[in-house]
């Protein structure tokens, strides 16, 4: 089998758990803009990768650089304004285990062209 062709089919699962990184992501500031609208505003109304709300109409460019905190701030854990139960803080670990888990595939795919190409 053709090395590229098994490349892009290691590709193929890396995609899959990506795009569902995304969409935990639009959940979860779907959630915070619907349960407390004065925190998603004080959060810098962060936008989805491919959710924004639709009033106050807003631009991708302005959503995106409080989306960039905030997944920083979910990264490191639960926030300390964040509920410690319900669906929210359950969007945010699946958000960051599939996160995780695509980066780290990305990763993987790396290593084995590494050695792959070394070994040639």
């Amino acid at each position: 089998m053709d090395p590229l062709l098994t490349i892009a089919l290691m590709f193929l699962p890396v995609l899959a758990v990506q795009f569902r990184a995304f969409r935990l992501w639009d959940e979860l500031v779907e959630a915070i803009w619907t349960d407390d609208r004065a925190r998603w505003e004080a959060l810098g109304r962060p936008i989805g990768f491919f959710w924004r709300p639709e009033e106050p109409k807003m631009g991708v460019l302005e959503g995106i650089l409080p989306r960039h905190r905030l997944q920083m701030q979910v990264l490191g854990g639960l926030p300390d304004w964040a509920p410690e139960q319900g669906q929210i803080p359950l969007k945010m670990m699946g958000w960051r285990l599939t996160s995780i888990l695509s980066v780290g595939g990305v990763a993987l795919i790396g290593l084995f062209v590494l050695v792959w190409t070394s070994l040639r």
